[in-house]
């Protein structure tokens, strides 16, 4: 899905609404930055989705993926109670170890290719933890793995 490929595809007072009307179930908003996701939008949904988060007061969630945008403009942006997810995915950077000092929530995030056991064993070593385990399960991944269901995971 490429839903923040176009920047005009972001409908702020659609997202207002939605806060106002589900207020008591609503906990965060929750952004995909990755390039499948973002195209040419870069970081700039990103930049929406965090004014979107200081004007509710809700923490905001960001799955990461592949760049761009990089990594480490994810990270900048990242505030105390938010949350990171699929963070068992590639090489932990300086960056990150700061998001986590800065009060970064750690979600594992498992999908079919965004957990990697190798990424997890080298975060283990660096006595890194997490805070919420969640899935990225659909019927592909639930049927055929890696996921299979929560309990997996």
């Amino acid at each position: 899905m490429d839903e923040l490929s176009h920047l005009d595809w972001i409908d702020r007072e659609l997202v207002i609404q939605a806060l106002q009307q589900y207020s008591n179930k609503i906990v965060g908003l929750k952004a995909r930055i990755s390039r499948s996701v973002v195209g040419e939008s870069g970081i700039e949904p990103l930049h929406i989705a965090r004014q979107l988060s200081s004007e509710t007061s809700l923490p905001l969630m960001v799955h990461i993926g592949s760049a761009p945008p990089k990594i480490e403009s994810i990270l900048a942006l990242l505030k105390k109670g938010d949350v990171i997810t699929h963070y068992l995915n590639g090489e932990p950077l300086p960056e990150f170890l700061d998001a986590i000092q800065r009060g970064v929530h750690l979600d594992v995030g498992h999908g079919t290719a965004s957990f990697s056991f190798k990424v997890a064993e080298a975060v283990k070593r660096h006595h890194i933890g997490l805070h919420t385990i969640s899935t990225d399960i659909y019927r592909g991944n639930r049927i055929n793995g890696p996921v299979f269901s929560m309990a997996n995971v």
